[in-house]
């Protein structure tokens, strides 16, 4: 029986091992023989976050390794599911645009093309058939459980984007947007015009973006002030220890975690 994937590269960027009980992760830049890791082994009450170096020959009790943080698992539940949420109301605002009427022909003319039209066209196929082929060219399986991903995936990507095919059917397929929405659900759609080009949400209530949320100060606001950059600068610190060092007695005088605790926004 085959076993399933578990150990994912995107070569020269980044990586991602999970395990039953652990979750470890990496990306270029970390010193030679690093990782972090998130234990969440189920006899455990909380989930923990540690920065580790392998050492070949060295036991893993002795491995340098500092515990960064830790959280109870029910409270981080609680709180990855508050995060979402202030994520998605932070992440989305109100898009308003110049309208004219629709006999009006002027420059600042917009267009849009509903997203779900494009589940329902024979092209669909064809470009999701181009993504596969692109994702098997650039990767490889290495053993029973690990797939690595070259980078030159990109490439083949951009290419598939350009293509004339391609572009013509996104072309054809736009439409004016209408000056009052009249369905009531939202609906994703791409817009494109000398205001904004990108993805939206239309509806009733009027048309939405996506934007970049502030992640640091919606941290702030789930846990103690400043704490976030205290956690920044220890993260920093356990870096260069554990990247520095051979065993775990040149590591143990900075494990000290924070033990992470929700503070729910007003």
């Amino acid at each position: 029986m085959e076993q399933s994937i578990n150990h994912i590269t995107l070569k020269s960027i980044a990586w991602i091992r999970v395990e039953p009980h652990v979750t470890s992760f990496g990306w270029k830049g970390l010193p030679t023989d690093t990782h972090f890791s998130i234990s969440h082994r189920p006899q455990d009450d909380f989930l923990n976050l540690h920065f580790t170096r392998n050492i070949k020959g060295v036991a893993i009790e002795h491995k340098p390794k500092i515990e960064i943080a830790r959280i109870n698992k029910d409270e981080a539940c609680n709180a990855l599911l508050a995060f979402i949420q202030v994520l998605l109301h932070a992440s989305i605002e109100r898009l308003r645009l110049q309208r004219f009427p629709g006999h009006t022909c002027h420059s600042g003319r917009h267009f849009y093309f509903p997203l779900a039209e494009f589940e329902k066209h024979k092209n669909n196929y064809r470009i999701k058939l181009g993504i596969i082929n692109a994702f098997h060219k650039a990767s490889k399986r290495k053993g029973k459980r690990k797939l690595a991903i070259s980078a030159d995936i990109f490439p083949d990507l951009e290419n598939l984007a350009s293509n004339p095919a391609f572009q013509d059917y996104w072309i054809g397929q736009l439409r004016k947007l209408p000056r009052r929405i009249r369905h009531k659900e939202f609906r994703s759609a791409f817009l494109v015009s000398k205001e904004f080009t990108g993805c939206i949400l239309m509806g009733r209530a009027g048309i939405f973006r996506l934007r970049e949320a502030p992640i640091n100060d919606m941290l702030d606001a789930f846990f103690a002030p400043g704490l976030i950059g205290q956690l920044r600068q220890y993260i920093q610190t356990s870096i260069q220890v554990v990247g520095n060092s051979v065993s775990y007695d040149q590591t143990k005088e900075y494990n000290k975690p924070f033990y992470l605790s929700l503070v729910l926004p007003p």
